[in-house]
């Protein structure tokens, strides 16, 4: 929300320059790129996925109505890591005993690919309202 009111109040300020407009752009980059990679150097190495505007839209959306899960029949195998578009590393939150586990909300694109690879079939969506969805959605 802070980088859309920035780029809001500072485009009509550099109009109808091309060259003012572009330095917003970059600036903009400039020091997002910067944040996170101190932010990702001190604390997640995917922490811009938390502010990524992307990211922050389909969490608005898509929060609480799926939850990926993971069981203890997980083997740590790994093959999730393979098929994992952004290299969540699933089995890292394997519950040692009992059902499942939920891994957290920002640390799944929700696709659905590790849940197709698994072969120990450990993932699965957990849908609102107590439901599970193995298949990809």
């Amino acid at each position: 929300m802070i980088l859309l009111i920035i780029l809001f109040t500072q485009l009509p300020r550099a109009w109808p320059s091309i060259e003012g407009m572009g330095r917003v752009f970059v600036t903009m980059l400039s020091v997002t790129t910067a944040v996170g990679i101190i932010a990702g150097i001190l604390t997640h190495q995917r922490n811009w996925c938390t502010y990524c505007p992307v990211g922050t839209m389909g969490m608005w959306l898509g929060k609480g109505k799926y939850s990926l899960t993971i069981s203890s029949e997980c083997t740590t195998c790994k093959v999730c890591d393979a098929v994992c578009p952004i290299q969540v590393k699933r089995w890292e939150y394997r519950p040692e005993h009992g059902a499942s586990a939920v891994i957290p909300e920002w640390d799944c694109l929700k696709c659905g690919l590790c849940i197709e690879r698994c072969p120990q079939k450990a993932l699965a969506f957990k849908i609102k309202g107590g439901g599970h969805h193995e298949k990809n959605i």
